[in-house]
């Protein structure tokens, strides 16, 4: 959205970033944020984590079998203490990312493909609505000064994009690159472009303080961090594009 000069193996490194960053937020949940309190349901989920890795393999793979297996893996995820988001994340991770039976296409690409529309226009929208009751009425100039605020900021928009690039440059030492073409700047922007949270942003807010006042005050530090991420990115990436036209 930000340019449309952006080289394809760029777009596609932010994609990546995007998917591993959310991926690592989960798993800082399920180590975390996560207190199981029950053998019983942790039985019944790898039982039903485990049916779902046969039938998922089937040649003829029943829809209704799967999402009772699916509705039961979250309940079970639930029952256990362990927040359930993460069944969907045990569950992604066992579907074939492989043809199989002589198919075409990939069961993991299919199926994806079939629920997007459901996650982006149905769930993400709930989400949304549910997550984003922010109270402003007792902003002000002692709020944006509390150390949980400028915690949060700072680590959006500082502390995700220079983990970003010392991660590319130590994985650009061992031989994996970007590719022929970027340069220090668009590398920079992307990484910028990084420290825009919401969804997994706002889980943890809400799981890691327990009284109303923090939580909304760790929200309302999302979106600033988040919405000055986005203004640094797009400026740095424009000026790469002002660069590049000049070249």
């Amino acid at each position: 959205m930000v340019s449309s000069r952006t080289l394809p193996r760029l777009k596609a490194f932010l994609l990546t970033l995007a998917t591993v960053d959310d991926v690592i937020g989960i798993i800082l949940i399920a180590f975390v944020y996560s207190h199981p309190s029950s053998i019983l349901p942790l039985l019944i989920l790898c039982a039903c984590l485990g049916i779902w890795f046969v039938a998922s393999r089937m040649r003829a793979s029943s829809s209704i079998l799967l999402i009772f297996i699916a509705f039961g893996s979250w309940y079970a995820m639930l029952s256990a203490g362990i927040h359930p988001t993460l069944s969907g994340v045990a569950i992604g991770l066992l579907v074939p990312a492989k043809p199989l039976h002589e198919e075409t296409t990939a069961r993991a690409g299919r199926y994806r493909d079939l629920l997007s529309p459901l996650s982006a226009l149905i769930a993400l929208p709930i989400f949304a609505f549910f997550a984003m009751g922010i109270p402003l009425g007792d902003v002000g100039g002692s709020t944006l000064k509390r150390p949980l605020f400028l915690g949060i900021v700072v680590g959006l928009v500082i502390g995700k994009p220079l983990g970003v690039l010392i991660m590319t440059g130590l994985c650009g030492l061992a031989g994996f690159n970007i590719g022929g073409g970027t340069h220090l700047s668009d590398i920079v922007g992307v990484a910028q472009l990084c420290g825009i949270g919401f969804t997994v942003s706002f889980l943890i807010s809400s799981l890691a303080f327990y009284d109303q006042n923090s939580i909304d005050l760790a929200r309302l530090a999302v979106l600033v961090g988040s919405l000055l991420s986005c203004l640094l990115g797009s400026i740095t990436i424009k000026i790469g594009d002002l660069r590049n036209a000049s070249n």
